[in-house]
């Protein structure tokens, strides 16, 4: 099942660890204007560190909140530096995928 929470600014902040043809959120979550829904893959969340720390759900979850008002491109390009940081050239062991979808203000 997916996690999700509402950061301290609003901003609600879901991670789907393995994505299915048919995606199913129960109980319903309604996203408020401004939202994001992010969908990262485990490609992402398993990257390593040449010690073979995990990147996390917590270290993803705290650049989505950092990054939760730019554009979508700017916070999944946000993602995929961090990673890159993080790993400090360790290769990605799988694909490395993130979804940003945002609702609308108006």
């Amino acid at each position: 099942p997916p996690r999700w929470r509402r950061s301290a600014k609003g901003a609600v902040i879901a991670l789907v660890m393995r994505l299915m043809m048919t995606l199913t959120i129960n109980p319903p979550m309604h996203l408020q204007p401004g939202d994001i829904f992010a969908v990262i893959s485990d490609g992402i969340l398993e990257a390593r560190d040449p010690d073979g720390k995990l990147y996390g759900v917590e270290r993803a979850i705290a650049v989505l909140r950092e990054r939760h008002t730019q554009v979508c491109s700017d916070i999944i390009a946000a993602v995929r530096e961090d990673v890159q940081l993080f790993a400090a050239g360790h290769p990605p062991d799988d694909d490395q995928t993130a979804i940003i979808i945002r609702r609308r203000m108006t």
